[in-house]
């Protein structure tokens, strides 16, 4: 069966918060930049039903420069240009090529957990305690997992609501 090199994007306040009310819980101009480059370089990215529609709520389209994978429990879903849908991680992986990464989300990253090799992650550093539903699925963590490159905190575009800290991490083989 072929393999997908898999990745995971996340943004998470200290509580692993990574959503409140299908919309983020901070404005973060740099981390969405940060989020831009690394989907776009690697071209495709799968993500939940409701992260999908959180996508074309603010964009009014889906991501542009990426081909999405959404996995969804629906029987029928609208078409696309470059998006498809499927109702399995299976399917997902099946179809994914050789690179792609997971967008959310929580329900998603918890689905792909076994299957991700790398990880990208934003850390909300000053913000207090945040609010929200979606929560990032620690049981990922639970892997043997090697912090590779760390960026300290700070504010990194002026219109940034707080300071953020960036994380790659790999899965020990």
């Amino acid at each position: 069966m072929f393999k997908t090199d898999l990745s995971l994007v996340a943004a998470m306040s200290r509580e692993c918060v990574i959503g409140a009310n299908g919309t983020m819980p901070w404005r973060l101009p740099s981390d969405l930049k940060r989020f831009k480059t690394l989907t776009t370089e690697i071209g495709t990215v799968i993500m939940g039903r409701k992260t999908h529609e959180s996508i074309l709520a603010g964009l009014k389209k889906p991501l542009p420069g990426r081909r999405s994978i959404v996995l969804t429990r629906a029987r029928s879903a609208p078409e696309l240009p470059g998006v498809v849908f499927v109702n399995s991680v299976k399917t997902a992986l099946a179809i994914a090529g050789d690179r792609a990464c997971v967008i959310g989300g929580g329900e998603i990253y918890d689905a792909f957990s076994d299957e991700v090799s790398t990880m990208y992650i934003t850390r909300i550093e000053d913000a207090g305690q945040l609010a929200g539903d979606t929560i990032f699925p620690m049981r990922i963590w639970a892997k043997d997992w090697e912090r590779v490159e760390y960026s300290q905190g700070k504010r990194r575009h002026f219109r940034d609501e707080y300071k953020t800290t960036y994380e790659i991490w790999r899965r020990k083989r």
